[in-house]
């Protein structure tokens, strides 16, 4: 009996030592490959960038969004899974580039050194600025900041005799410093002869879902005016999204964020303040 168990040990042990034997044998020719570990970091051409980790590769140009694959690295073939144009033999690698011998396409090299395109987009990736009051564009698959300068009500009247004309009333928020533009802005329309829109914006939840607004219920449309890092004028459009307005004493804490979160114009926005009138 004793001699039975003994065996049944023996059994178990030496089944076990080939398992562990095994996965051992598995890591090391996973950490044992050299290609992986020289691949691993940021690579570019041109307007393409590639970044490997240990088993995914982000894809991105810097006017798209960034997206990723799974990838496996049997020696130097690589196969990257939904992007078959990464797929081929890595046939050079050193720290600088590397390049992929592909099948039906012609060879793509990459290279370590950063292109002057995309250094105001990864300084804008790793360190956007912090701003308190502030407004945030996606656009283009980048990234602009800006900080807000002053929050500003404006109304517009129709003209003195005109028949069933329009009243306008605006919350402008601008942006820069020397000469501050309109970076975003709430429009509400309101008939001639209803009161005036001189009194402030109501404290409320402003869920926009249209891009016409309306004016009978007053409900304002929400205008985006794109700005790059150099202030250049960029595009306008109008957004839905939701705003939110409170108040506490003099001060008008404004918050907005678009609904196109995946797409350009997308926008967030935060001002605490008094706002001008």
């Amino acid at each position: 009996m004793k001699q039975g168990v003994r065996m049944l040990f023996l059994l178990v042990s030496v089944a076990l030592g080939v398992a562990l034997t095994s996965c051992n044998d598995d890591n090391e020719q996973i950490q044992a490959n050299p290609i992986q570990q020289q691949l691993l970091g940021k690579w570019y051409d041109g307007a393409k960038r590639i970044t490997f980790t240990n088993d995914e590769v982000k894809s991105r140009t810097y006017s798209t969004e960034e997206k990723s694959y799974k990838y496996t690295l049997v020696g130097n073939e690589l196969t990257v899974d939904g992007y078959s144009a990464l797929n081929g033999t890595i046939s050079y690698i050193d720290a600088e580039k590397f390049t992929i011998t592909r099948v039906k396409y012609k060879d793509w090299t990459f290279e370590r050194k950063m292109p002057n395109v995309w250094k105001d987009v990864e300084e804008d990736e790793e360190n956007p600025p912090s701003y308190t009051n502030y407004i945030h564009y996606k656009y283009c698959g980048m990234h602009y900041y800006h900080e807000i300068s002053h929050v500003q009500q404006d109304i517009e009247y129709a003209p003195s005799g005109t028949v069933h004309g329009w009243n306008y009333k605006y919350l402008n928020v601008f942006i820069g410093d020397a000469y501050p533009k309109i970076g975003f802005q709430f429009e509400s329309t309101y008939k001639d002869y209803d009161y005036p829109p001189t009194t402030p914006w109501p404290a409320k939840k402003y869920n926009i879902t249209t891009t016409t607004g309306s004016s009978v219920t007053n409900n304002p449309i929400a205008r985006l005016n794109v700005y790059n890092k150099k202030m250049k004028f960029l595009s306008s459009k109008c957004v839905t999204g939701v705003g939110e307005i409170k108040y506490s004493g003099n001060t008008m804490v404004f918050d907005f964020t678009s609904n196109e979160k995946n797409s350009d114009y997308y926008v967030d926005i935060h001002f605490e303040g008094t706002i001008s009138k």
